[in-house]
Parts: C-alpha cells; sequence; structure tokens
C-alpha cells in the first residue's frame, strides 16, 4: 500500500487546456504551465475545431520566457 501511495505522489498532474481554434490561448497555457510547473506538470491543448498556430502564441511564449529567465 506505501509503495502505491509514494508512486501517486511522484505521478506528474495532468492538464488540459482547450479552446475553440487552439491557436493562441490554450497554446500560451500549456506553454506556461510547462514552463512554471516543471517536472510535476504534463501540460496539453485541444480545441474542438483546431485551425493551427498563426505564430502569436509560440512568439508571445518565447518573450516572456526570455523575459523570465532574464530576471
Amino acid at each position: 500500500m506505501l509503495r502505491a501511495t509514494v508512486g501517486l505522489l511522484l505521478m506528474a498532474k495532468r492538464v488540459l487546456f482547450v479552446c475553440v481554434e487552439n491557436s493562441n490561448r490554450s497554446q500560451m497555457a500549456e506553454a506556461f504551465a510547462r514552463l512554471h510547473g516543471g517536472d510535476n506538470i504534463e501540460a496539453l491543448s485541444a480545441g474542438s475545431a483546431p485551425s493551427g498556430n498563426d505564430g502569436l502564441a509560440a512568439a508571445a511564449t518565447a518573450a516572456v520566457a526570455y523575459w523570465q529567465m532574464a530576471m
């Protein structure tokens, strides 16, 4: 019983961010969860009618990650 409990405590939390197009908001939320959650978070994003990435999410996430590393 103890071994199973310890195993559960070491497992990462799985988080799914969903928005309609999965082109910006959910992708940014996934990136920030991965950035701040480290090995404790397994982040994913999805959309009910995916339209792809227009680059805005990647650019904004990269800018924030760079800014945070400089602090």
